[in-house]
């Protein structure tokens, strides 16, 4: 559980980490984050925890990119090819033009489909 909160919002992110999932359809990590009023107490919104986790990930990683690489274009590694590696693509791509890509991955087949998926 992670809570945060200011003097409008209250939020929590809940998250389940599932190894039995593996190699299943089913995610290995599920969850929540919960948005709350905090002079009501009502609840506001729900989010995709991993979805939110992934793309805060990689847009820290982009920021991090846009200051110090040399060449934005590419080229760019991406070391997994799982929700992580897919943000990562996402983001670079969009927020600094990258073409040039190499993933990383404990099969080509995983890597393959990967980038199929986005294209």
């Amino acid at each position: 559980m992670m809570p945060a909160l200011d003097c409008r919002i209250a939020i929590t992110k809940l998250i389940t980490f599932t190894p039995a999932n593996a190699g299943t359809r089913r995610a290995t990590i599920q969850g929540d984050v919960v948005v709350f009023d905090v002079v009501t107490g009502e609840r506001r919104l729900i989010l995709d925890g991993p979805t939110v986790t992934a793309r805060r990930t990689a847009v820290v990683s982009l920021l991090a990119a846009q200051h110090l690489a040399k060449d934005r274009a590419g080229p760019l590694l991406i070391v997994s090819a799982g929700a992580q590696g897919r943000a990562h693509l996402e983001a670079f791509v969009q927020g600094l033009g990258v073409r040039d890509v190499m993933i990383a991955s404990r099969s080509e087949a995983s890597a393959t489909a990967r980038w199929a998926r986005r294209a």
